[in-house]
């Protein structure tokens, strides 16, 4: 039995995740820790499962193997890392941290801790994916120099917002080049 901790109501799947955990036999959810006290001790009732208010009080339980990330990502890079140092497996939503050098230090102590991570990547299971990753590797499309593929899903909203919590930095200005509102 792997004992999880649910991590963050926050992301659009976190709920789930905690429905295909809770549908895992070799899965036992054991608590919930979220960033903000009322939407986690909600979840943890839902749960019928204790709502811890200390992550690192989580992270220090022996009684506790994984994690399932869902928290903001600003806050990813601080949880792995935690996760990690204490020896917790995790698997966590995407995107994996702001920055290619925060990846390569989740990365770096994610092996020195010797667990495992996994990020979520679904469509890379799903059958029209499968279908065109044959369909590239035979070389039925001749040498490719690249590949834009495109899903998109109505989740944008709850997904990333506040902007600041799922890192996006806005690149535009409020106002147009008259001075107009935008």
């Amino acid at each position: 039995m792997i004992n999880v901790a649910l991590l963050s109501r926050w992301h659009v799947h976190a709920d789930d995740y905690a429905r295909q955990a809770g549908n895992n036999e070799s899965i036992s959810i054991k608590l919930v820790w979220d960033e903000e006290l009322e939407r986690g001790e909600k979840w943890a009732k839902e749960l019928g499962v204790p709502f811890v208010e200390d992550l690192q009080a989580v992270m220090r339980r022996s009684d506790i193997d994984a994690v399932i990330v869902s928290t903001p990502t600003n806050l990813h890079k601080e949880v792995i890392l935690s996760a990690a140092k204490n020896g917790k497996h995790i698997f966590t939503e995407k995107v994996l941290a702001l920055s290619i050098a925060d990846c390569d230090e989740i990365y770096k102590a994610v092996e020195k801790a010797n667990v495992h991570l996994m990020v979520s990547l679904p469509r890379l299971t799903e059958n029209y994916y499968l279908y065109a990753q044959q369909v590239v590797d035979k070389g039925l499309l001749g040498d490719l120099s690249s590949i834009r593929c495109r899903l998109a899903h109505n989740g944008a909203v709850p997904h990333f917002t506040p902007i600041q919590q799922a890192g996006f930095q806005l690149i535009f200005s409020t106002k147009s080049s008259v001075g107009e509102e935008l």
